[in-house]
């Protein structure tokens, strides 16, 4: 005999020979058809008054083995396994009304009532009443759960249940047995198929235009139950507990995504964040802001279209190309640990070693402004002049804006930090527009807009007011440029750019005022930096230092030969770069590594020779002989 036992009462079975022979996919199709027959016979409900009468004298109450029998049968695979791991599972969902049969509400359940004088009686009676007298005799640890996952308290219940993630295979075995056993997982699975049928009913009401006022109206309750649902759940909650009460069934299924090497499933289960690759899928979609399913979607293309990351996902002409491809890029992310949620423009920005302070500084949280991700300039350049400001220094900053006073004559000048920001008082669109007003060209403060000379057209309405500024694209760079100011139609200023950011990376000289990016992070931003001299001290510190990273400057010829090849003997073209990753594959080491050159979402995995041999010949000619390889922490 093939046998279930439930929650302590009779067994119900079927004969072997329903198995046997040739004739199971014949027998379970009729087995099917007969349950649904029955089930429906099951939803006339019986006046249940004399029940109610005699509630107090009732001794036992269970659901008839054909009853279990039906609601089992057609009940989804994963959930038959959480009413065999956990017995008063199935009484759970009966009671939070969670329907499996698509066209049959089980409204009356067939039970054995068992009476304290020993009577015992069949009777149909409905689900709610069921539900009421049964928890009053059984399973009663189970209702304080029904009261944790209410509507009103279940968000506050799920952050204290902290989920956390699998990591690897077995940590997966252990949380998918775990969660089967688990008191509050009945419950939590069905607030999850709540949200689940919410979401079928909503598609069901858009592609049904003919649908029954009263059909309409239950469609739209449960639309509402399960909005409200939704809402207690985040992103990490709602994805793992679909997963598991859907596929609680096979480890294999489950566990399939977790411990994988690829970003695209470490982040689509949230064990990544997902700036890894949102802020390249804002690129590739030309999107500010990505809904979930748009990232999900972005991802995929990645994965099934590895070439497309070669030349796609930053910003243009902004990096060194060909990048990696998507593979590669998601082999590099899985181990890299640089907190990189902002993008930036790298080859715009003209000194490499601002770019990479700037992402130091960021990995560390040591710079909270906001990215705007139409200007990818402004940041990099307003994280090194915040360090002058913090030290006081502003008025050594060496970049400046000036112009021709129309009244003076003479040549005025004004500090200033290269690209644009709304409400940063030095960004370059704020001080055109201070010296626009100081000049009397303007009567007011108005904000001025950037436009390549392409882009201006001076016939269009939209250019007949407010302010522009045409940078002239021939002879600007990101700090070195003369721009036309345009206001109100008419040519109102020509401004040129003063100073040169030529700040090193380290330090060149032992008898200089000139602090390098690296003195200046080490003084103001409280970052330790330590030496590494060996491939077994980074590789050492880049698994015991939780946060910490590397950074480096070395001769680009040696670093990425593939890109920069010796036009004369001894050639050194100093190239920043930041470790933060490391691989062990047949024998070899490899690191993953950001120079000042690379996209920051576009990681490349180098040989420790060729960072050995960058660093090592970038030192022999380096004035101070600096071996220029750092542990950040």
């Amino acid at each position: 005999m093939i046998s279930f036992y439930i929650s302590g009462q009779a067994n119900f079975a079927w004969s072997e020979s329903f198995f046997s022979n040739n004739s199971i996919l014949l027998s379970f199709e009729n087995l099917v058809k007969n349950t649904i027959l029955k089930t429906k016979k099951l939803t006339s409900e019986e006046n249940s008054s004399s029940i109610l009468n005699n509630a107090n004298e009732i001794s036992s109450i269970e659901l008839t083995p054909a009853q279990i029998e039906n609601l089992i049968i057609l009940a989804p695979e994963s959930y038959s396994e959480l009413f065999m791991s956990n017995s008063c599972s199935l009484y759970v969902f009966l009671k939070e009304g969670v329907q499996f049969l698509n066209d049959i509400d089980l409204k009356a359940l067939e039970v054995n009532i068992k009476y304290a004088n020993g009577k015992k009686e069949q009777k149909k009676i409905s689900r709610e009443l069921f539900s009421t007298l049964y928890f009053k005799h059984k399973c009663s640890k189970q209702n304080d759960y029904f009261s944790l996952t209410s509507t009103e308290r279940l968000k506050k219940t799920l952050e204290r249940e902290k989920i956390e993630l699998p990591y690897d295979d077995e940590s997966c075995k252990a949380a998918l047995e775990n969660w089967k056993t688990k008191l509050i997982t009945p419950h939590l699975c069905a607030k999850i198929w709540k949200v689940n049928d919410s979401k079928s009913k909503r598609a069901i009401l858009k592609s049904q235009s003919n649908i029954e006022i009263a059909q309409r109206a239950a469609l739209n309750e449960a639309i509402r139950t399960g909005d409200a649902i939704e809402e207690s759940f985040n992103d990490v909650e709602y994805t793992f507990l679909n997963k598991f009460c859907g596929k609680m069934h096979s480890k294999s299924l489950f566990c399939s995504n977790y411990g994988t090497n690829e970003i695209w499933k470490l982040v689509e289960n949230f064990q990544a964040p997902e700036y890894k690759l949102s802020w390249k899928c804002k690129v590739l979609t030309g999107k500010d802001k990505l809904t979930r399913p748009e990232l999900l979607s972005c991802m995929s293309k990645l994965r099934n279209t590895p070439t497309i990351c070669e030349t796609n996902g930053s910003f243009p002409g902004e990096v060194l190309l060909p990048m990696p491809n998507c593979a590669q890029i998601s082999e590099a992310l899985v181990l890299s640990k640089l907190k990189t949620d902002y993008h930036d423009c790298p080859t715009t920005i003209s000194n490499t070693g601002i770019v990479t302070a700037y992402r130091i500084m960021k990995h560390f949280g040591k710079i909270t402004k906001e990215v705007e991700i139409n200007d990818c300039v402004f940041p990099s350049y307003a994280s090194i002049f915040d360090i002058f400001k913090e030290s006081k220094e502003e008025s050594k900053w060496p970049l400046s804006l000036c112009y021709i006073d129309p009244v003076t004559k003479k040549e005025v000048c004004e500090l200033y930090v290269p690209g644009n920001h709304p409400s940063y008082s030095l960004s370059q669109n704020n001080v055109i527009t201070s010296i626009l007003y100081k000049s009397r060209l303007s009567p007011t403060r108005t904000k001025c807009s950037v436009v390549s000379s392409d882009e201006y057209k001076p016939s269009r309405l939209k250019f007949r007011s407010g302010c522009w500024i045409i940078p002239s694209e021939e002879s600007c760079t990101s700090e070195k440029c003369t721009m036309r100011i345009i206001f109100d139609g008419k040519e109102a200023l020509n401004i040129y750019t003063r100073g040169e950011l030529n700040f090193p990376f380290e330090k060149l000289k032992y008898n200089t005022t000139m602090r390098s990016l690296l003195q200046m992070i080490e003084e103001t931003k409280q970052i330790q930096i330590q030496e590494i001299q060996s491939l077994t001290s980074a590789k050492f510190f880049l698994t015991k230092k939780k946060e910490g990273i590397i950074a480096g400057q070395g001769c680009a010829q040696d670093l990425y030969p593939q890109f920069f090849i010796s036009e004369y003997p001894n050639q050194c073209t100093p190239l920043p770069f930041i470790v933060d990753g490391v691989k062990e594959l047949d024998g070899k080491t490899y690191f993953v590594t950001r120079t000042g050159l690379d996209d920051v979402h576009s990681p490349r995995i180098v040989p420790w020779t060729n960072i050995l041999s960058a660093v090592a010949r970038h030192s022999k000619l380096h004035p101070l002989k600096l071996w220029s390889f750092y542990g950040l922490n």
